[in-house]
């Protein structure tokens, strides 16, 4: 779905699922995935006009390295502020999915 001239939503069925994400987890549009699959699940984030970064704990989590992690976290750097602002804008419904997971800063 597009939300503006450069940011784009992919739909998630009622559980958050990515209707991209195949029977055994793996990626079926690896080639052409966005940057914030890319770097799932470290999400950046600009706090106090800070950049930084957390990393959702779900279940890929304790397949990464922190040299992963940290790798995960450099690419992040490169998302545009505007697509950040929208990312942590996004609705109460939305945020509640995720909630089932524990996150820490980066």
């Amino acid at each position: 779905m597009k939300l503006s001239d450069d940011i784009y939503q992919i739909k998630t069925d009622s559980t958050g699922a990515c209707p991209y994400l195949s029977k055994d987890y793996s990626c079926t549009i690896q080639d052409i995935k966005p940057k914030l699959c890319r770097i799932w699940p470290v999400i950046p984030h600009d706090k106090y006009d800070k950049r930084g970064a957390i990393v959702i704990k779900c279940p890929l989590f304790p397949m990464l390295s922190q040299t992963d992690i940290d790798t995960l976290k450099k690419q992040g750097e490169s998302v545009s502020c505007k697509v950040i602002q929208h990312l942590w804008n996004i609705s109460e419904e939305t945020k509640d999915k995720y909630k089932v997971f524990d996150y820490e800063e980066i």
